[in-house]
């Protein structure tokens, strides 16, 4: 199997700071990852749908986060 040598991991950040976001966002370019931003939990779960990220950052004493199902294995 042949892996492509420009793709970078994939992490997403969930926070409802934009300092924290910025301050995450930052660090995990910098370590050459994609980053995905979402502001609460609704915006992290329609991500999530669409993509599998290889890591999730997620602060989880957000005002108003609930989990709607658990996370896939």
């Amino acid at each position: 199997m042949i892996t492509d040598p420009k793709k970078r991991d994939v992490a997403l950040v969930v926070d409802d700071s934009p300092e924290t976001l910025r301050l995450l966002t930052d660090a995990l370019d910098g370590a050459g990852m994609t980053v995905m931003v979402a502001m609460d939990g609704a915006a992290a779960m329609r991500i999530v749908d669409q993509i599998t990220p290889d890591i999730i950052l997620l602060d989880a004493v957000m005002p108003a986060w609930t989990v709607s199902r658990p996370a896939a294995a």
